[in-house]
């Protein structure tokens, strides 16, 4: 894509810090998942306490999710208006060469 030193170097913080936080709410899931199963090994298990774990997971979800997007924005802003064109086409392949991968289902 033509990227200067300087727009690699952005994107390539922007990427370092998406991953780190990414991590570290991964970590949290996990920790979320393995107190929710100690709970259930419990004679008199917290029912309320296990939903909510559950919740949280699912928040911690979506902020990873949330936080693709904003990394994304973020490169995007980096990238001149060639670049995002290059970009565009790129992921427009990329989804063409997916989509044909993905096994189709069939309702019966």
């Amino acid at each position: 894509m033509n990227l200067s030193q300087a727009q690699g170097s952005k994107i390539e913080k922007i990427n370092d810090d998406f991953r780190k936080n990414a991590l570290k709410k991964y970590n949290d899931i996990k920790a979320a998942r393995t107190d929710i199963n100690d709970s259930l090994k419990r004679d008199n298990p917290d029912f309320s306490e296990i939903r909510s774990k559950i919740r949280r997971i699912t928040d911690i979800q979506l902020q990873v999710k949330l936080a693709t997007v904003d990394a994304y924005e973020k490169a995007y802003d980096v990238l001149n208006k060639n670049q995002k064109v290059k970009l565009s086409s790129l992921l427009a392949q990329f989804q063409q060469l997916n989509s044909q991968n993905t096994p189709q289902t069939t309702e019966e």
